[in-house]
Formats: structure tokens, sequence, C-alpha cells
């Protein structure tokens, strides 16, 4: 009785939005111990926020990507939740994708080729609910350009989306095809006139001399 009287209060225990909006303030601030405690409370008074899972699995998610913390399991559980309480938000299923893809690659060698799949399937259907996202498609070149095929990857279908990423945006177009270029073909020669066609289209930006910068240190002409 007193289960299941207290699981009845939470069902009507009102989730103010302006609450998460501060948590979010707080994960930005790298807050991320303290707005995980309020996270995990939300979720015990209304295990159906959406917004809590997705916040909770982005924060085991940088813990993970700086190798602070590996929540590896508790990532893959909330970014599940979060999709199954809304199956049409591009960016969750794009979190799930991320998140299944670094658990293929560092967990289960025995699981790895079901969360690659997971991972993949994750990255299509935010495509197919939003064609013009670019940040869906670039995580579907990547995952294509770095997967084997035994585990779905296809290099003819990174070219395809980074195709698809040029007419979209064309020097977004231009970084992915320097990527395919530099990482997949190891053509160094084509992978910089992508990279100095985008300079050339965006000269005013800083992000193509980023671009640029980066790959000319990754192949030691500090200069």
């Amino acid at each position: 009785m007193i289960l299941a009287a207290g699981a009845a209060l939470a069902t009507v225990i009102p989730l103010e939005e302006s609450s998460l909006d501060e948590i979010e303030e707080m994960i930005n601030d790298g807050w991320w111990d303290d707005a995980g405690k309020e996270l995990t409370g939300i979720i015990r008074q209304n295990g159906n926020s959406v917004k809590a899972h997705s916040m909770l699995a982005e924060i085991y998610l940088m813990e993970l990507d700086m190798g602070r913390r590996m929540h590896w399991d508790e990532a893959e559980e909330h970014a599940k939740k979060a999709v199954e309480l809304d199956v049409d938000n591009v960016y969750n299923l794009m979190l799930l994708g991320h998140i299944m893809g670094i658990k293929a690659r560092n967990g289960s060698k025995l699981k790895a080729i079901g969360r690659a799949k997971t991972s993949l399937g994750s990255y299509e259907k935010a495509v197919e609910l939003e064609p013009d996202n670019l940040q869906a498609r670039i995580w579907l070149v990547n995952f294509h350009r770095n997967a084997p095929g035994f585990a779905g990857g296809d290099k003819d279908e990174a070219r395809r989306q980074a195709a698809a990423i040029a007419k979209i945006d064309p020097v977004e177009g231009h970084y992915s095809q320097a990527d395919i270029f530099e990482f997949m073909d190891k053509d160094l020669e084509k992978a910089e006139a992508e990279l100095k066609a985008a300079l050339a289209m965006d000269p005013g930006e800083s992000k193509p001399y980023y671009m640029y910068g980066n790959f000319l240190s990754r192949n030691g002409r500090y200069e």
C-alpha cells in the first residue's frame, strides 16, 4: 500500500519547466554532479519527463567523453527512455546514437554489433524525420566512415551522405568531403583542397580557419 500510494502521489506532482531550465544552466556552468542529483530527483517524481532523462543522459555522455566517469549503462538507459517517451525527438535520437556508438567501440565486443546497429538506426531515424538536419547527417557520415561493414558501416553511403550535406550547406559539404578524403581515402591532397574551398567560400568566419589549422597540425605542418 505504501508503494502504491507513493506511486500515485508521484503522478500528481507538477514538473516545473523553469526548474529544468535552471538545471540546464547548472550543466552549462559545469556543475554536473549537482545537476545529476537534481535530475535524478525529478525522475523519481516524474519518470515520464523526456527532458530530464535526456539531460541526465547528456551529463553521462559528457563524462564518458572526458573519461571522468564510466556511466555506460546509465547513459544508455536514460537516452533510450527519452526516445521511448518521444520517438520523434531528433536530438534524443542523435544522443542515443552517439552513446551507443561509444559503447560499441569501447564496451563488450560481444555486444558491439548490436549496439552499432542501434546507433545507426538512431541516426537514420533522425535524418528521416529531419532531412535537412546537418548534425544528424554529419553523424551518419562519421558512422559509415568509421564502422566496419559487418556492423553496418558503408563507405559508399558515407559519400552519399556527404553529397547530401553539400546540397544543404556547401561549406559543411566541403568539411565532410575533406574528412572522407583524409580518413577514409588517405588522400591528403584532396582533403586539403576541400578545406581550402570551404575557406574561400566562408573567409569571414572562424570555423574554416580552425578546421584547416587542425588538418595542418594533424599532418605535422605546424608552421
